[in-house]
């Protein structure tokens, strides 16, 4: 594959992984936790972009890739630098959570997930800015 091949095939994982990810948070913030088969879903979408993260964190290789969790996880670092402890600390938490599959999720929480988002997307933008700058 050549290497515009691989940035492309990269932004279509990313986007994927954005679009869970937006979907789940959508989910959850209607408060639609009445239905536990989707809640299930929902949360298995989150943790397919928050596990690779928190395996990194945790000093581990991520057993599945789907994007590139280590750029996303170099985004979060670059915006919460002064207090990245407590940041990692609070995603791991996160993590812990939804494997607990517990949905009852605070402010903090949803902000959390709303900046891996963010940092989700980011990476999109710059693989998009790749590819066109190809064409």
């Amino acid at each position: 594959m050549t290497n515009f091949g691989v940035v492309v095939s990269r932004f279509r994982e990313c986007t994927e992984s954005l679009r869970r990810l937006d979907e789940a948070l959508m989910f959850f913030k209607r408060k639609a936790r009445d239905n536990p088969r989707e809640s299930e879903i929902q949360i298995e979408k989150m943790l397919s972009i928050l596990k690779p993260i928190s395996e990194i964190l945790n000093g581990r290789l991520p057993r599945a890739i789907d994007f590139d969790e280590q750029s996303v996880l170099d985004i979060l670092h670059s915006r919460h630098t002064e207090d990245w402890q407590g940041y990692e600390t609070r995603l791991l938490r996160l993590v812990e959570k939804l494997d607990a599959r517990k949905t009852d999720f605070g402010v903090e929480e949803f902000e959390t997930l709303n900046d891996v988002a963010r940092a989700v997307d980011t990476q999109c933008a710059t693989l998009f800015k790749r590819i066109s700058g190809r064409v």
